[in-house]
């Protein structure tokens, strides 16, 4: 989770949304820096 100040006032977000489907993890949104789904492939 991701948060701050934006005007003054307070703001939260997520970094990473995931949906679980047929046995299968689907990355819906992937605001990190280096990227989650990349991470397998160092």
């Amino acid at each position: 989770m991701q948060v701050g100040w934006d005007r003054g006032r307070r703001v939260r977000g997520n970094l990473i949304y995931v949906t679980l489907s047929e046995s299968k993890v689907w990355v819906e949104y992937d605001g990190m820096e280096q990227g989650i789904r990349d991470l397998d492939k160092n």
